[in-house]
């Protein structure tokens, strides 16, 4: 049989690559701050980004994380922040040590605006946006523009589905998720 004489002839076959794509998947970092009135905070951020799952024009970003490098009061920097916002506290002055502070999430967004500044990501991206800072419908019309091409495109990302409102009630008033052919009928 021929097929057992192309097997003994594998072992002595010269190997061969083809590259078939390829992917760079860069950590940025960068330090950012961010002021409040008087109060000034240095942040130093990192993530991981790349263009998205079908969706190149897109970019996520991942394994985002930041940290505080040093708070000051007009121009004063504060040696031990977390110490002094508690003297605040025990001193009765709770409404300043809590105005004293910057939400992660703010600092996650202020984070996101600066990204497609960083001269790394211009270089590597251009212009395209990051997919979580767009609003629902835009995040609505790329995964429609996706499903379109597939049908078969997070057909079973029930979470995501649901955070964007692709949902209807059925007859027990129960919330279902709409299929991708519920959707792209929504669409048309």
């Amino acid at each position: 049989m021929e097929i057992f004489k192309f097997l003994g002839d594998i072992k002595n076959a010269e190997v061969t690559t083809n590259v078939v794509k390829e992917n760079v998947y860069p950590e940025l970092n960068g330090t950012i701050l961010v002021t409040k009135g008087i109060f000034k905070a240095k942040y130093t951020w990192y993530g991981r980004v790349s263009p998205m799952y079908k969706m190149e024009d897109y970019i996520t970003v991942e394994d985002m994380e930041f940290e505080g490098e040093s708070e000051s009061i007009e121009g004063l920097e504060i040696d031990n922040f977390h110490q002094f916002r508690q003297g605040l506290i025990d001193h009765g002055m709770k409404s300043v040590a809590e105005s004293l502070t910057i939400d992660d999430d703010v600092i996650k967004e202020e984070i996101y605006k600066t990204i497609p500044k960083h001269k790394y990501y211009k270089a590597l991206y251009g212009k395209k946006k990051i997919f979580s800072t767009l609003t629902d419908d835009e995040k609505r019309k790329a995964y429609v523009q996706v499903m379109r091409e597939d049908i078969t495109f997070i057909a079973n990302y029930n979470h995501i589905k649901k955070q964007l409102g692709w949902v209807k009630e059925n007859e027990e008033g129960v919330e279902e998720i709409l299929t991708n052919e519920e959707i792209l009928e929504m669409y048309k």
